[in-house]
């Protein structure tokens, strides 16, 4: 509530400069995920005129053994670049002879316009969800129902009982079922077989992640835990669930961006993988404005994605060049950040 617009209470004039929730974060991040059916990871900049999406290859897509510079000189006309994969457990900066094989996770950046040939070359599908089952009356359950509600039909399970009479007044959008999730034959009786996506966020990570798995095997097409133990967060990139959130990542991202130093914009942290993506300023005369992209000896730790200049966005290629003041967004390894850091001075 204390982030409301009809607070009365201006929080600057008490020496607060920013504040954050970080359960209203999760579940912003939630409901991107179901809006964006296919993508295990979401993240918009300025405004969405740069997307970077994170999906899992399926074994039937176009590009299952093909290398990047094939599946570039295929697709021309549509701007994208790889800009890492996610296999064994390890997190590759790859380059154009590497060679994409299924269960990959690829992240991908692009312009708006790119976003359904890359859905397409990963072998899947951006449809429409309809039915959404959460289990969990928490405070992520609460807001996600209330923001998917008006355009999706929702079921809240909920064990508590008590909670589950406040949770049925309060979102009379909502079919609000008092049960133990975790019980298959409770899941059968309420149609989980009918339900598009599946989300658990309950106070228990084991649950949270017993249950998608559950989800999958009947047959639903995303399911999404929340999960706040570190320790099990690459475990879940391996074991057969689509998306996970992570709450204390999402608000320690807020906070970086109001913590950074001057050349950096933001700076995110991917659940599971160890890489991290950056926005950057493109300071004047700094030793990335001085010579196209393929010519600045960029660390081979991390890469160059996309670059905002003003209202226009385009994908970075070799002859690029970057220019003063451009917003750049970069992948990065934890090795090559001290020296992207020099790069932009």
């Amino acid at each position: 509530e204390y982030l409301s617009n009809d607070v009365g209470v201006n929080f600057k004039d008490l020496g607060i400069d920013f504040m954050l929730y970080p359960e209203e974060l999760a579940a912003q991040e939630t409901v991107n995920l179901i809006k964006r059916t296919a993508a295990t990871d979401l993240l918009e900049f300025e405004g969405g005129k740069v997307t970077v999406m994170g999906l899992k290859l399926d074994k039937n897509a176009p590009i299952i053994n093909k290398t990047l510079t094939e599946v570039a000189h295929e697709h021309q006309s549509i701007d994208f670049r790889i800009v890492a994969i996610y296999r064994n457990f390890r997190t590759i900066i790859p380059s154009g002879k590497d060679r994409f094989i299924a269960n990959d996770q690829v992240f991908v950046i692009t312009k708006p316009e790119g976003i359904e040939l890359i859905l397409k070359l990963a072998g899947k599908e951006n449809i429409k969800f309809d039915n959404i089952m959460i289990l969990g009356g928490s405070k992520i359950g609460r807001r996600v129902s209330e923001l998917l509600q008006k355009d999706m039909s929702i079921k809240l399970i909920e064990s508590n009982e008590d909670k589950s009479l406040l949770l049925a007044d309060d979102l009379p959008g909502t079919l609000v079922i008092q049960g133990d999730g975790r019980d298959i034959d409770l899941l059968a009786q309420e149609g989980i077989i009918d339900v598009d996506a599946f989300v658990a966020v309950t106070d228990d990570a084991e649950t949270n992640i017993i249950t998608c798995l559950m989800a999958k095997h009947l047959g639903v097409k995303k399911a999404i835990a929340l999960v706040d133990k570190a320790d099990y967060i690459p475990l879940t990139q391996t074991i057969g669930l689509d998306s996970l959130i992570n709450k204390k990542l999402i608000a320690a991202t807020n906070i970086l961006q109001f913590i950074r130093r001057g050349e950096i914009i933001s700076q995110t942290t991917l659940e599971g993988i160890d890489a991290q993506l950056f926005e950057y300023i493109a300071q004047p005369n700094s030793p990335v404005t001085k010579k196209p992209v393929k010519n600045i000896g960029f660390p081979k730790d991390a890469i160059i994605g996309g670059v905002i200049r003003g209202n226009e966005s385009f994908i970075v290629v070799g002859d690029s060049q970057i220019k003063a003041h451009d917003k750049v967004v970069i992948f990065s390894l934890p090795s090559g950040v001290k020296k992207i850091e020099k790069m932009f001075k």
